[in-house]
């Protein structure tokens, strides 16, 4: 993304809005649309289930979904930050806050990203984080290099939200 100042144009590829507990939420930018830039939490803000139940694969009904444009939506934005994020129609469902699709994750996160990941886990699928599928009958996780393991929905994996924004 650019933008000018003072006649000099400047690049942004991470900024800071909003705070998750108690600490500011660094945003990677991913890419530019028509409508909003889309920006992905540089790091993971929770580890979660999926769903609070065993089967529900479906990211229109599951429980991240509820709190990511519920509770983390109302608490992690002031007002005015708020007005920044674009309410996007993504698989038929309104979204403020979402999480990326594999396909997303192959094509956007740069390598640097898996190979950094792969080096700070403590554990099997430590780093790993929940991804969505368009039709929700396949919930996958993965951006650590070669660790793209299916779960059940109640499994507990990292948490990293993406949006659209206006950076205007």
């Amino acid at each position: 993304m650019e933008f000018e100042r003072i006649g000099v144009k400047m690049s942004i590829k991470e900024f800071i809005l909003g705070k998750w507990d108690g600490k500011p939420i660094e945003w990677s930018v991913l890419k530019e649309e028509s409508f909003g830039t889309l920006v992905i939490s540089k790091d993971r803000i929770a580890q979660m289930v999926f769903d609070n139940s065993s089967s529900n694969n479906n990211w229109g009904s599951c429980s991240l979904r509820k709190f990511l444009n519920g509770d983390f939506f109302n608490q992690a934005f002031s007002d005015d930050e708020k007005k920044k994020i674009v309410n996007v129609k993504l698989d038929n469902i309104k979204d403020d806050i979402f999480i990326l699709t594999e396909d997303e994750v192959k094509n956007l996160l740069k390598d640097d990203y898996y190979d950094k990941l792969a080096r700070n886990r403590n554990e099997k699928c430590n780093s790993c984080c929940w991804t969505r599928t368009k039709d929700g009958t396949n919930v996958r996780t993965g951006y650590a290099s070669a660790c793209w393991c299916p779960h059940s929905p109640n499994y507990r994996y990292s948490v990293r939200p993406a949006m659209y924004i206006k950076m205007k």
